[in-house]
């Protein structure tokens, strides 16, 4: 059956970019052996040909203690060749609390980071810990955004930071990276409605194949989509691709659009527009410095 593909502009805000050679990711030839090479734009336009990605963000892939800033130079020099790339979300110590100023003043230089992000190394209840709090609220206060990296059963420690930091813009990564392949609705399914009662909130549509496991497609994970767009409503969901950890799940970027179609299905044209282009831009804050010519 032929998929699916797009009918508006697609921006893609979340994929990885990254060359092992130019800034180390130590646990990448563990975790991630086949990926564990560079990973750069004709790799990422080969990977969603034939549709068409008009612009992409960029995110951290946790690099080395201490690489932050040199992982965002990396990519800026990446934009400079490849104007699709429009933002960068970078990776700072907010766990460090008020410290993660200093991170912070590191990434300063770079104009195209939006947003920040920072790995729990499977400790989601350290988002309720005092200083992982402050660094949060430090990171809004610089004009930034932070992204919410948990796996389902985090959630509720999400929800407790998004509770303690109202003013800071939060983005959900990977729909809360619910485990669709053992069918686990609840507790996520309510947790992910309590989260989008935060108005600072937003969510990216990405990721949930990771959760279904080899050989599931629309009708197991599409519901989880469609839950997650319904939650958070068109003008605060995001469509991304989490490229190339997609590959990893044996699915490519035309089984993740065939996902998202099926979900979509009775939308809008403006609502479909919401979703692929016009969130993204609105939320990593394209609008000062790409212009509506660039993105036509």
């Amino acid at each position: 059956m032929e998929q699916p593909l797009p009918r508006v502009p697609l921006i893609d805000a979340h994929i990885h970019l990254y060359d092992p050679s130019a800034v180390p990711y130590g646990w990448m030839a563990a975790q991630w052996p086949e990926l564990n090479r560079p990973q750069l734009e004709s790799d990422f336009d080969r990977a969603h040909c034939p549709i068409a990605v008009e612009g992409y963000f960029a995110c951290e892939a946790h690099p080395d203690d201490g690489h932050h800033a040199s992982e965002a130079s990396f990519l800026s020099q990446r934009a400079a060749r490849d104007r699709r790339l429009l933002a960068i979300t970078a990776l700072a110590r907010v766990e460090r609390g008020a410290a993660v100023a200093r991170d912070l003043d590191d990434l300063a230089p770079f104009s195209l980071v939006r947003g920040i992000r920072v790995g729990l190394a499977g400790r989601p209840d350290r988002m309720a810990e005092p200083l992982f709090v402050e660094g949060v609220r430090t990171v809004g206060r610089r004009g930034l955004h932070y992204e919410i990296a948990v796996q389902h059963t985090g959630l509720s420690h999400a929800l407790m930071l998004a509770r303690a930091c109202p003013d800071v813009s939060m983005i959900l990564d990977h729909i809360g990276m619910p485990d669709i392949k053992a069918g686990i609705w609840q507790p996520w399914c309510a947790l992910m409605a309590d989260l989008a009662r935060h108005p600072n909130v937003a969510v990216k549509i990405s990721g949930a194949m990771a959760g279904a496991g080899r050989g599931s497609g629309a009708q197991q994970v599409s519901p989880f989509v469609r839950h997650a767009i319904d939650c958070f409503g068109f003008d605060r969901s995001m469509f991304a691709s989490d490229w190339p950890a997609l590959t990893r799940t044996g699915h490519g970027y035309a089984d993740w659009i065939t996902v998202v179609e099926v979900a979509l299905a009775g939308a809008t044209g403006a609502e479909r527009r919401q979703l692929y282009r016009d969130t993204a831009k609105r939320l990593f804050r394209l609008g000062a410095t790409v212009s509506e010519k660039d993105l036509a």
